[in-house]
């Protein structure tokens, strides 16, 4: 996976779905989701995990840093990851898109 493996960010503000492109379980309890988001500088992401017997869900977000609302932002398309601790071992679990979350405004 040839993306920027990054931190999630706190304090969001106009955050969408980002749809993930990729994964890989580099551990048996790790997901890395890869995605594209904008400019660091200006764009942050996280994810939300949800895990049942069966399947595990995974929404990747991004949004407008807080500190960056009034910043000129340049438009760029930027690959990157993150890794996720699952409660459980992967296994034979699928891993599914998860469509529904709560983004903040």
């Amino acid at each position: 996976m040839n993306a920027a493996l990054v931190q999630p960010t706190r304090n969001l503000v106009s955050e969408h779905l980002s749809s993930w492109v990729d994964y890989t379980s580099p551990a048996p309890t790790q997901l890395q989701v890869a995605f594209y988001t904008g400019n660091p500088a200006c764009y942050g992401v996280r994810a939300v995990v949800q895990e049942d017997a069966m399947e595990v869900r995974v929404a990747t977000v991004s949004g407008t840093r807080s500190d960056a609302v009034n910043s000129a932002c340049t438009q760029e398309a930027r690959l990157v990851s993150l890794l996720l601790e699952l409660e459980e071992p992967l296994g034979e679990r699928e891993v599914q898109p998860l469509t529904e979350v709560e983004l903040a405004p």
